[in-house]
């Protein structure tokens, strides 16, 4: 579940042309347009739904350019034949999400 340099980077130009400020100014990713998107894959809606859960990972029902970069790349993780996680690795989260997570 690793993500490399290229999907990292791959992942982040598709968070910028999605991305809209909040009210701080600050580039998000709303999880209606999120969903939408990952739809796009071919991805079943329970697993758009489950990938959502796992990356919002301060569950705001925005993502920010971290969480969207852990959404879509577990969506094309899976998309390719990994099997889906139950919880979110804790190498995927942020350290600046870390105190979040139990």
């Amino acid at each position: 579940w690793r993500i490399d340099k290229e999907r990292f980077n791959f992942c982040v130009g598709w968070f910028m042309k999605l991305a809209t400020p909040d009210p701080s100014g600050r580039a998000v990713v709303p999880g209606r347009n999120a969903a939408e998107f990952l739809l796009k894959s071919g991805l079943k809606k329970e697993i758009v739904a489950q990938i959502l859960e796992l990356a919002d990972i301060d569950r705001d029902q925005i993502l920010d350019r971290d969480e969207f970069v852990i959404a879509h790349h577990l969506a094309i993780s899976i998309k390719k034949g990994m099997p889906q996680p139950r919880s979110l690795p804790r190498y995927l989260i942020p350290a600046s999400k870390q105190h979040l997570v139990q």
